[in-house]
């Protein structure tokens, strides 16, 4: 019933009655999420009529992203490509933009085994980007290279002394990036719920529709699979399907959490706070205080200091750690790190890695032209 309910209530319960959602957006969120889509296919035309340039560079290029914001698991994808780039005799990198740091336009910075190696910057960083720093220390000496600009980006890790030249590169995010090209379009889509509620930004999780995917996707990695879910792909293409498992352990030794660190302080700036908990508490640990923020968010250290009396140690992801592990440092509790465990389903690493390469085959490699050159000056 809707006795009582505002003029806009009225319309939200009848978007949500007529799209079968939970809860319908907010009416003027919808209405600028339909401004955002007419911007994005816009520009989305520009590329498709190449009246917006495109830029290269030398070697295999791939992009690993998604349709929807937040949570696809798009880094694990990552870190599996480069691994496995790698381990078949190639020298991969990472481009990616460092989303909420505070390296901008054309500045750049370099990440290897965790540590900020080199730098083209006219300014301290105040933020460190999480999700590269987590993705280099996995990664150990395979260049991450942090830069708006991903293009900008590689030619200037390609001027570095002692870096060897990177042939196999993995643009993190990059499903949008369209400035430059790739050979390969990894589309991750969550199994569950790959649409979200339908609507694009703001209204919903979506940054283009579905219809970008038939157009420009190479392949279709449904994440977050098990068998009891029925994936419908929305394109005639590839599917590979990956599951996460969450594994807790000591920081200094990956030693298992027990029964004697609960209960816990949780702490927490992800895309989906509330899976994490619930997989904490699927694991029989106690929660006793819980620091929440928003995806890439920072939280101050006495945010942590004030909630730690009656906690016997401190959980956090690897990317809430890496964002900035000075907060974490000298609580006097254990701190405890949950890590996502990657496994392919009805395919393996290295058939996934192949199937990859199969699309690169398929586009012989062009060299960039004269002009897609620019001078790097560190």
């Amino acid at each position: 019933m809707s006795f009582g309910l505002s003029p806009r209530e009225k319309l939200q319960a009848w978007i949500a009655r007529r799209y079968k959602l939970d809860k319908a957006p907010n009416p003027v969120a919808i209405l600028c999420s339909w401004g955002y889509a007419l911007a994005v296919n816009l520009r989305n035309l520009l590329y498709d009529f190449e009246l917006l340039p495109v830029k290269r560079i030398s070697g295999t290029v791939v992009s690993v992203g998604n349709i929807a914001s937040g949570g696809t698991g798009k880094s694990p994808i990552v870190i599996e490509l480069a691994l496995e780039a790698q381990k078949q005799g190639f020298k991969p990198a990472v481009l990616t933009r460092g989303y909420n740091s505070t390296i901008k336009g054309a500045q750049v910075a370099l990440y290897m085994n965790g540590l900020l190696i080199a730098k083209r910057l006219a300014t301290p960083i105040l933020r460190h980007p999480d999700e590269a720093r987590m993705q280099s220390v996995k990664l150990g000496t395979i260049p991450v290279v942090v830069c708006s600009d991903r293009h900008f980006g590689a030619l200037w890790l390609m001027v570095q002394k002692d870096i060897p030249k990177p042939d196999y590169w993995i643009i993190d995010d990059g499903f949008q990036h369209r400035q430059l090209h790739r050979d390969c379009d990894l589309v991750l889509m969550d199994a569950a719920r790959p649409f979200g509620n339908g609507y694009q930004l703001p209204a919903g999780l979506l940054r283009e529709t579905k219809k970008a995917i038939n157009r420009r996707a190479s392949a279709v990695v449904w994440t977050r699979w098990n068998p009891t879910i029925q994936c419908m792909s929305p394109v005639n293409c590839m599917q590979f399907f990956v599951s996460f498992a969450t594994s807790i352990g000591r920081f200094e030794d990956g030693a298992p959490f027990t029964a004697e660190f609960s209960p816990a302080l949780v702490v927490l700036g992800v895309a989906r706070n509330s899976e994490v908990i619930a997989e904490i508490e699927h694991q029989g640990i106690a929660i006793h205080s819980l620091v929440a923020g928003k995806d890439h968010g920072y939280f101050k250290r006495s945010q942590i200091e004030e909630r730690l009396s009656g906690c016997n140690s401190v959980i956090t992801t690897e990317k809430d750690f890496w964002r900035d592990p000075n907060i974490f440092a000298q609580l006097q509790r254990p701190l405890f790190i949950a890590r996502l465990q990657l496994s392919f389903h009805k395919s393996s690493r290295g058939k996934f890695f192949d199937s990859i390469q199969a699309f690169r085959a398929k586009s012989p490699p062009k060299q960039p032209s004269a002009d897609e050159t620019v001078s790097v000056a560190n």
